[in-house]
């Protein structure tokens, strides 16, 4: 198993958590005025709390992350949504990340690279009815510490919001999948068709903090070992309309991986967020 990040946090990790449990409160008090749709400007990083009906809002996030001590491990992250609901209650959404981390083996040894990852993900919802939408999703991951070159998915499935209110969204959607894979492990599958689950969980505690929570998982139908599990939860605090502070963590697990590596990683991370909302 490969940590990037221990769970104790660093210096700057420290200062956005503690400047994030404490912007919702000062950020209320600044906007007393604020109606109830304005909780949702922050576009969500779950698919069942996208913009409002008729808007478009983006948002980036850049994140660092070290680990002192025996590894000494420094990375930065980069986080791009862009969403888009029509009229008709259809959500588009692109999403896009990029991970890159090095480690010092030895003091005053050069850096070693052992994370350059990216992901892709377009993904089309088409609502049936207040309760219900057809659900089109294609990605592409890159994961160096998984030995995985490419991997390149389509996905297709009914995604059901068993919880929709103006603060609180809960969705599932089962779906099957398609797709191709190459990766450096010997054996390791190269064609992919297999069903999963995706579910996500948004909740605004108030006009300006939203907590979020994603799970998906896949298991290829052909091949038993080839599964994947992904489990991500957040807590993104505005500091104003257009800036906010996010903490977040990270799990996965893999059914084919390096035996260096193991099966699950985890991370803990910090950055700052850009939202522009849009009309």
């Amino acid at each position: 198993m490969l940590t990037l990040m221990t769970c104790r946090p660093s210096s700057f990790t420290r200062l956005v958590l503690a400047a994030a449990l404490v912007l919702p409160c000062r950020a209320a008090a600044q906007s007393p005025g604020s109606s109830e749709e304005s909780i949702q400007q922050t576009p969500a990083q779950q698919f069942a709390s996208g913009p409002m009906p008729g808007t478009y809002q983006a948002s980036i996030t850049f994140g660092g992350q070290t680990q002192d001590g025996r590894t000494a491990t420094k990375g930065v992250t980069l986080n791009g949504i862009v969403a888009y609901r029509t009229r008709r209650n259809q959500l588009l959404r692109f999403d896009t990340e990029v991970a890159h981390a090095r480690y010092r083996p030895a003091p005053g040894a050069p850096h070693l690279t052992v994370e350059n990852n990216a992901l892709m993900s377009l993904t089309f919802i088409h609502g049936l009815n207040r309760y219900a939408g057809f659900m089109v999703m294609g990605d592409w991951k890159r994961d160096t510490i998984l030995g995985l070159n490419y991997r390149a998915r389509g996905v297709t499935g009914i995604g059901l919001e068993l919880v929709q209110t103006p603060r609180m969204n809960l969705m599932v959607g089962p779906g099957i999948a398609v797709g191709r894979e190459d990766s450096v492990l010997p054996n390791a599958p190269t064609a992919i068709v297999g069903a999963g689950v995706i579910q996500s969980f948004s909740w605004h505690p108030s006009r300006t903090s939203t907590i979020e929570e994603y799970f998906g998982g896949f298991k290829d139908m052909r091949d038993a070992k080839d599964s994947s599990l992904t489990f991500n939860a957040s807590f993104l605090a505005q500091a104003t309309r257009y800036v906010g502070l996010k903490i977040y963590y990270k799990y996965s697990r893999e059914g084919v991986f390096p035996e260096a590596t193991g099966p699950t990683q985890r991370q803990f991370g910090a950055g700052v967020t850009f939202t522009f909302p849009g009309t």
